[in-house]
């Protein structure tokens, strides 16, 4: 990966100065001793309303999938022939978990029966139900875990989200659990879900000394603040998501969260704070790491937003040679569009938009399908195909308002303001 890591310096020296690079690892690094003292937590704004259940542990409503469009979402996924079952499984499920433990007996006063004819489902339905009838949260939450995974490898991932969330309640102190309904959550655009239960893992696995759960956990809930917009407080988070980094010892975790905060710099519009974060990731990376063709992709991405097309497409054409996923192959297929449309390169223009689209075809118009189209309206925007940009940007609206997704939403409205 040699020229991966050539290309990425050669575009943070086109802006950057080189005292800079040779000294970012000493001005990206805090001085400051890190506290192995508690902190307070950085949570969400209050919620409007906490779920009605006076339980011992009150969750706020607006991080509740299980209870709010959890099971309609399990409803509308699931086979036919055990829709409703899922469903009525997943709402028993929800309910116990947020049930007060006194109320349980009650609720439940005779085991809930789901006519589950489905191999992967039916031990684990069973085993929810032998839990919640004999008021053993562990086997229940234990049993939900199993479902979610099950759940996630057949693609019913609302499925996998509300078992997880299940589980994930009835064992508070697992951090493990509450990261993987983060991580579910952010994959599936439940950005405020995303970001509650990343905060939540963190400041679990933080009281116990895991440090790389804490890492994770405050990896994802940056990330879904910054799918909805909230920049400076993902900068916030990235912060903490560093220095626990610095505990982990670990230099590829470090790299990762020093990458993670050029990231953030970057949507904050912190240029020289991105310059700087970005020389000390590119220092930390091994020759050989698998985020370094990302690294590479994301100072070409930089050069792109301060206008650097000329620096950004030459790293853009490398990675493109050379990267085979669709997923990768969309980000760099449209940044290439976006770079060479400014420059009047208008076959390579036409190219990368053939490919952003082939790869959006075999994703399925999946997750990134807003960025990608909201990015591809605004370098047609650049290029003058105005009906291609007022389409492309029209899509991304109206996928990123389904996802929550700010930032493709922004891009999509400026095009269109533009073209009015």
């Amino acid at each position: 990966m040699s020229f991966v890591r050539d290309t990425a310096s050669k575009v943070l020296r086109a802006g950057t100065p080189s005292r800079m690079i040779e000294g970012a690892a000493a001005k990206a690094t805090p001085r400051r001793r890190i506290s192995t003292g508690p902190r307070p937590p950085i949570l969400p704004a209050p919620a409007p309303q906490l779920f009605a259940a006076p339980g011992p542990r009150r969750i706020p409503s607006f991080a509740l999938l299980c209870t709010g469009e959890g099971p309609r979402l399990v409803l509308e996924e699931a086979p036919a022939a055990v829709a409703l079952a899922c469903w009525q499984l997943a709402q028993d499920a929800a309910t116990y978990a947020t049930a007060d433990p006194d109320a349980r007996p009650v609720l439940f006063a005779s085991p809930p029966l789901w006519p589950l004819d489905a191999p992967d489902w039916t031990a684990p339905a069973h085993a929810i139900a032998a839990g919640i009838a004999t008021q053993d949260g562990a086997a229940v939450a234990a049993a939900a875990g199993l479902l979610s995974e099950r759940a996630e490898a057949h693609g019913l991932f609302a499925t996998a989200v509300v078992m997880a969330e299940v589980a994930a309640l009835l064992t508070p102190e697992d951090a493990v659990r509450a990261l993987r309904v983060a991580t579910l959550a952010r994959d599936r655009g439940h950005h405020v879900a995303a970001e509650w239960w990343g905060l939540r893992a963190a400041a679990r696995a933080r009281r116990c000394g895991d440090w790389l759960t804490t890492v994770h956990g405050y990896a994802r809930a940056a990330d879904a603040m910054q799918a909805r917009g909230a920049y400076t407080t993902a900068a916030r988070v990235r912060r903490r998501e560093f220095a626990a980094a610095r505990r982990t010892g670990s230099p590829t975790v470090l790299a990762r969260a020093a990458h993670s905060r050029f990231v953030a710099a970057v949507f904050v519009r912190d240029w020289t704070a991105a310059d700087r974060w970005a020389g000390l990731a590119l220092r930390l990376y091994s020759a050989g790491d698998a985020r370094l063709p990302a690294l590479a992709h994301d100072v070409a991405w930089l050069a792109i937003q301060r206008g650097r097309f000329a620096s950004a497409l030459p790293v853009l054409r490398s990675l493109l040679a050379v990267s085979f996923e669709p997923a990768d192959r969309l980000r760099l297929a449209v940044n290439v569009a976006r770079a060479a449309a400014p420059l009047r390169l208008r076959a390579e223009y036409e190219r990368a938009v053939r490919e952003a689209f082939a790869a959006l075809d075999s994703l399925a118009y999946g997750g990134e399908a807003a960025s990608a189209l909201a990015a591809l309206a605004e370098a047609a925007c650049l290029e003058g195909e105005t009906s291609s940009a007022r389409l492309w940007a029209g899509q991304a609206l109206t996928l990123a308002t389904a996802r929550g997704d700010a930032e493709s939403k922004a891009t999509a409205r400026a095009v269109l303001g533009r073209l009015d």
